[in-house]
């Protein structure tokens, strides 16, 4: 490998290092921290949906995997992240 293919691997490694850092930095600052009781009011406030309501507040406040919640409630995953794509929305819609 010569210098400059060596210069080149190494900046696409720095960029992709960047990008992937600022992406997770990004992703944790999406939304502000709010306490589990605050959390629990305001999807109580603003989603209908009982078992919507229980869904999100275990993703939101209980840190829940997609996962877990799909087998618990007995959705597909994809749908567990709707619902809680959804409620979101609500939520944070009518705080800003």
């Amino acid at each position: 490998m010569t210098h400059g293919e060596a210069c080149f691997a190494f900046l696409v490694s720095l960029i992709a290092t960047v990008v992937a850092f600022v992406f997770s930095v990004r992703e944790r600052h999406l939304e502000p921290e709010y306490t589990n009781s605050q959390i629990k009011a305001l999807l109580e406030e603003h989603v209908h949906s009982e078992r919507d309501r229980a869904i999100a507040y275990d993703k939101l406040a209980n840190k829940v995997t997609f996962e877990a919640l799909a087998e618990k409630y007995n959705l597909s995953v994809r749908q567990t992240k709707q619902i809680v794509s959804k409620c979101r929305s609500i939520v944070f819609k009518h705080l800003g």
